[in-house]
């Protein structure tokens, strides 16, 4: 197409070059090229390990810059010691070479040039075309300076050396350009083997199973890219070296800063994706460990809370709250070796009554001497605000216990929230003799019943002789109104005790993880009611059942002259539940982590059924 006098072809105008120049920077432009034909480069292994051909270019590289550096300094050599073996394709190394010498300067002949080497490397997995291109540069490069320090004796070298051009070379190692491909330690080269090693550690990484995979796939989906930018810059490289050896045209200043910049960002957009991999892969490492050290193979529990803490064999020491005068800091491994030690783990909003209570069982303890100790650890939500650091002070000083210092990072979190299913609340007992009904539940007519029936009991005069207990009701706040937010805190208080206790082994445990999973499986039920003696449960009863107990007291009152209430009330309950049958059910409400894939009936020695229920409230209430 001819071109109006006077007027510039558009094919020459800088404008359009800018556009053609700008668009090689781009990563859709770039993805374009190589993901054709290359998508599925990965059949193709490689004998030696990618860590050795790094070892390799390392070396090469590094005892060259040493000949440089004696050169230009006028220095010692030194020595390196290598002790890589590696048995490269030379046949591909020597094509690789072919593509990177004697080429013009230039974005679009290093592009060029770049995608015939992904040819010759086709099938290739990436980290490995990006390895072998450095490889054979690292390989020419070495050549060309290697004869030199031997020249001055060795006629061979000597002739080697001038064949090679190396003193033309010599008179550009002070230019900018050469630093900055080569030389500096961010050098391009520099920046492109980092790169590589980025991407053979996250390649390692798919062996392991990692808690988020997504954070690999990311990675992943950033390799090609990555292989991409490091094969153009080692291009451009030969290019600009051959310039010096040549005295011809070389690559232009803002080229150079332009890729510097490029391989910058996208290293550290892939270093980035990898200390997140990393994270998460120690996560991994120290949940396991967790697991088979408190789980299978109990350890020394001072280890336990080190690593749980801070992930490591030793931590920062901990906080004595036994003296209110000075904060005292002791270490864990001395302060809890060989005790029994309970950990608290709550939020910034346990409640005063909470460690009042825990202040209970904390004296308790004390009294059987001083082979018990607990550890309050505060999950305390990043980022954090000032309030919450006085909020901190604050109950640590309440707390006669040992307290571990402000922190927002537990290692152990993951452990603590799918094992321990730590939610908010704090979970506490209170040891007390006393006979007393617990009950609630979600009808009226009937708390009222129970309540009335109650008062005909407790008025017969063989519960007034010595055989008196007492009844709460749970859901009522302290001016006897019903409260919502305490019915709910009470399940959930409820389901971290089925879950912590149905993991430990024992009978005991297994048969108190029964009661608790035979209250919650009432949690929608119009009543019930759980009798016991002190903190241990005797009794955990369906309203219905409750209710005809109490109508058939006369029938079973007579006990009572040989029995303490709570047995005669238990005794009683089983003769009739045995003559009643009800289907029970166990609703597991919507939180992640640990479900049990068997449960035993809390009714009769079966297995429950296992089945998938969806509900609709229609915005109603769901409690």
């Amino acid at each position: 197409m001819a071109t109006a006098p006077g007027l510039l072809d558009p094919m020459q105008s800088s404008t359009f070059k800018e556009q053609m120049r700008k668009r090689h920077y781009n990563d859709y432009f770039v993805y374009g090229s190589i993901n054709f034909k290359h998508l599925n480069d990965d059949s193709t292994k490689i004998d030696i390990p990618i860590p050795n051909y790094i070892s390799a270019i390392e070396s090469i590289i590094t005892a060259t810059n040493r000949i440089t550096d004696t050169v230009h300094h006028r220095g010692s050599e030194g020595s390196l010691d290598v002790n890589v073996v590696i048995e490269p394709p030379l046949c591909i190394l020597n094509h690789i070479s072919s593509e990177l010498w004697c080429k013009p300067p230039g974005i679009g002949s290093a592009h060029e040039n770049t995608l015939k080497i992904f040819e010759i490397l086709a099938n290739y997995p990436w980290e490995a075309k990006a390895a072998l291109t450095l490889l054979a540069f690292a390989t020419d490069y070495g050549d060309l300076w290697h004869p030199y320090p031997y020249s001055h004796t060795d006629p061979l070298a000597k002739s080697l050396a001038i064949i090679k051009r190396v003193g033309t070379l010599k008179k550009h190692l002070d230019s900018l350009p050469y630093q900055q491909v080569l030389l500096n330690p961010n050098s391009l080269i520099q920046m492109c083997l980092q790169a590589i090693k980025c991407m053979n550690e996250i390649r390692e990484f798919k062996k392991y199973h990692l808690n988020d995979p997504l954070e690999l796939a990311s990675a992943l989906r950033q390799i090609p890219l990555v292989t991409y930018w490091v094969i153009h810059i080692i291009v451009v490289s030969s290019i600009e070296l051959f310039s010096y050896l040549t005295e011809t045209e070389n690559q232009k200043q803002r080229y150079l800063n332009e890729l510097s910049e490029t391989i910058a960002l996208v290293l550290a957009r892939l270093e980035k994706h990898l200390d997140a991999i990393r994270e998460q892969h120690e996560e991994g490492e120290l949940y396991r460990w967790l697991v088979d050290h408190i789980e299978h193979f109990p350890t020394n529990i001072a280890l336990v809370v080190s690593k749980l803490l801070s992930g490591k064999p030793e931590t920062n020491p901990i906080i004595d709250g036994s003296t209110q005068k000075e904060v005292l800091q002791v270490g864990v491994h001395e302060s809890l070796s060989g005790k029994n030690v309970i950990l608290l783990i709550s939020g910034l909003d346990i409640s005063e009554d909470d460690i009042k209570a825990i202040h209970n069982v904390y004296d308790e303890l004390k009294t059987r001497g001083t082979n018990y100790e607990i550890v309050w650890i505060p999950i305390i939500p990043e980022p954090y605000h000032e309030d919450d650091r006085k909020r901190y002070e604050y109950l640590r000083s309440t707390m006669k216990w040992y307290s571990i210092q402000f922190t927002t990072r537990i290692s152990g979190m993951r452990y603590i929230e799918e094992k321990w299913q730590f939610r908010e609340d704090p979970l506490v007992v209170i040891k007390s003799q006393k006979s007393i009904i617990f009950y609630g539940g979600r009808n009226p007519s009937w708390i009222q019943q129970f309540e009335e029936k109650v008062e005909i009991l407790k008025n017969d005069p063989l519960i007034l002789d010595g055989s008196s207990f007492e009844i709460v009701r749970i859901g009522k706040d302290a001016i006897g109104e019903d409260d919502p937010k305490l019915m709910a805190r009470f399940w959930k208080v409820q389901w971290g005790y089925f879950i912590v206790k149905s993991q430990i082994k024992g009978l005991s445990a297994s048969e108190t993880s029964e009661d608790i999973l035979r209250l919650i499986s009432y949690q929608n039920e119009d009543g019930w009611a759980v009798v016991t003696i002190g903190s241990a449960p005797l009794l955990v009863g369906s309203g219905i059942l409750i209710l005809r107990l109490f109508d058939d007291f006369p029938k079973w009152k007579q006990n009572l002259h040989f029995k303490a209430f709570p047995n005669a009330f238990r005794d009683s309950f089983n003769e009739l539940a045995m003559k009643t049958h009800e289907c029970d059910r166990v609703i597991f409400p919507e939180f992640s982590g640990w479900i049990p894939m068997v449960v035993n009936c809390p009714g009769c020695p079966r297995l429950m059924q296992k089945d998938i229920t969806f509900k609709c409230c229609h915005g109603g209430s769901r409690m």
